[in-house]
């Protein structure tokens, strides 16, 4: 059993016992999962992890009755829905401005590389916008394009997307 604190709650892991662990990675590991709640951490990665290996036993058991658990606790399904959800829209944004920066005339490599660091404010990407160059180079409709995915990135992308639905725009009453 090994104990994390991160800044929030205190988190228990019970690891296998071949498992070699090492307490400082661990920690550095929960310490993170709880720091960053718009990047996909590592719990959210674990949940998913736990909910895809939970699918695949309902397949072999359709009666069973399984629930993806944190330590002891069990994760709500409205949580699991909401990681599954918050993930997706992540890789879905990803892969739209990978395309987009593409058809701009940047190379795959360096397209993908500033798609995910800029939804995931990261700073340097991959290729030609790595640690040793800068995005300065781009285009401006490709600028504006990775600047729209940074405020996305960084004011959540279930924020931006209600931001931007029509039905937050309507005149209702309860705004008076």
């Amino acid at each position: 059993r090994i104990v994390g604190e991160s800044w929030r709650r205190r988190i228990e892991i019970d690891v296998p016992p071949l498992l070699p662990t090492n307490d400082g990675v661990v920690n550095r590991i929960i310490r993170q999962s709880s720091q960053k709640p718009k990047l996909v951490t590592n719990i959210r990665v674990l949940l998913l992890l736990k909910q895809t290996t939970n699918e695949i036993r309902k397949h072999l058991h359709p009666r069973a009755v399984l629930l993806a658990r944190i330590g002891k606790t069990p994760v709500k399904r409205e949580v699991l829905a909401n990681v599954t959800g918050f993930v997706i829209l992540y890789l879905i944004f990803c892969l739209v401005g990978a395309v987009l920066l593409a058809f701009m005339g940047m190379d795959l490599l360096s397209a993908i590389g500033a798609s995910i660091a800029t939804v995931g404010n990261v700073g340097p990407g991959f290729g030609d916008v790595g640690p040793t160059d800068n995005y300065g180079w781009l285009s401006s409709p490709a600028l504006v394009l990775l600047s729209f995915f940074m405020l996305v990135g960084r004011l959540e992308i279930f924020t931006v997307l209600i931001l931007f639905h029509p039905e937050t725009w309507k005149n209702r009453h309860s705004f008076r």
